[in-house]
């Protein structure tokens, strides 16, 4: 899959090509990206790793969940970490994109 990334004023600035089964998943429910990065210093470190899912509602307007999971060590103390947030965009002609959180 190509994507093309834009800045804030809607001009596009590079395009990326994303391989199914290694950068995204995609099955009959919605496509899937995820990534994890890693930070280590001293006696702390920790993983984070980011998850977007895009699927339709039954509406016909398309859904972003974004999920985040961080795994920290710090100083010898654990720290686990979940935030999910939704943001949906209905069709051409439908309300506005109505951005929702969820803790």
């Amino acid at each position: 899959m190509n994507m093309r990334l834009l800045d804030e004023g809607g001009i596009a600035r590079e395009t990326q090509t994303l391989h199914l089964g290694k950068d995204y998943q995609c099955d009959m429910s919605g496509l899937y990206f995820a990534s994890t990065g890693f930070e280590a210093r001293a006696l702390s470190g920790a993983t984070i790793q980011l998850k977007r899912a895009f699927v339709r509602d039954t509406k016909g307007g398309l859904v972003m969940t974004v999920r985040e999971d961080t795994q920290a060590l710090i100083v010898f103390i654990g720290v686990l970490k979940s935030d999910t947030s939704h943001v949906r965009w209905m069709p051409t002609g439908a309300a506005e994109a109505v951005p929702t959180q969820t803790p």
